[in-house]
């Protein structure tokens, strides 16, 4: 059972100001931030019953660095002062301004210890790319898999620049989303479906037009999940 947990020197309005605050100093949407904590569009709106641990928990999970105790009470600063223990390796400094890249020979390679071990190299590019909030870091996507004629706006083409957000919690896994996914043979760029096989996921393409087919992949062979939050396509003219 959830314990509430509500602020007894603050009242909701002020609670709500103060969830906007660290949302607008994210670069998000209300709907977005609600859309990352797996609350319902109303939830800020209508904060006045408290939040839940259960959901104080997600936050700290999607939001390490928020102080949930400024969140609830306003009490102290809104970044928590370990803030960065947090912070994606060699990034603290460009938070909000550049995100690291992982060049393509790591990516084909694999990532047998994950994306923060890749983002930590000194020599590693930074895209400045606007409207792509809680990116952590960048990566190219290669082949036609992933081309949606169905929905063309949801399409990762060849040779796009895709943002990913990291994973922190394999329990906040979103069925039906676009997920990087860090393996021995390299990086993989695949909608995620439950299988009906224990012990693994289904890889959806989105391109079965050209032949292409949802197949399994066991977990155990995932060193390193990230959700896709953005794309950004690059056409050459010249």
């Amino acid at each position: 059972m959830n314990t509430i947990l509500t602020s007894f020197n603050s009242h909701d309005m002020e609670m709500k100001e103060r969830f906007d605050t660290f949302i607008r100093h994210k670069g998000l949407s209300r709907r977005k931030f609600q859309e990352a904590i797996g609350v319902s569009n109303s939830y800020i709106q209508n904060i006045s019953k408290g939040i839940s641990s259960d959901v104080l928990n997600r936050i700290s999970i999607q939001y390490p660095e928020l102080n949930t105790n400024w969140l609830l009470t306003g009490i102290g600063e809104m970044l928590s002062q370990d803030n960065n223990d947090n912070c994606t390796p060699h990034y603290e400094e460009l938070v909000g301004k550049a995100i690291p890249h992982i060049d393509i020979v790591t990516a084909s390679c694999g990532l047998p210890n994950g994306f923060n071990s890749a983002i930590m190299k000194g020599d590693c590019e930074r895209y400045v790319i606007p409207d792509m909030p809680g990116c952590d870091f960048t990566i190219r996507a290669g082949g036609r898999s992933m081309i949606n004629r169905n929905v063309p706006e949801r399409s990762i083409n060849d040779r796009d620049i895709v943002g990913c957000r990291i994973v922190r919690s394999r329990s906040h896994i979103r069925w039906g989303e676009v997920y990087a996914l860090a393996t021995y043979d390299g990086i993989m760029i695949k909608k995620i479906e439950q299988s009906e096989q224990e012990g693994y996921i289904t890889c959806v393409p989105f391109n079965k037009d050209e032949g292409y087919k949802p197949y399994d992949v066991p977990i155990n062979e995932v060193y390193d999940w990230a959700l896709v939050v953005g794309v950004v396509s690059v056409k050459t003219w010249i």
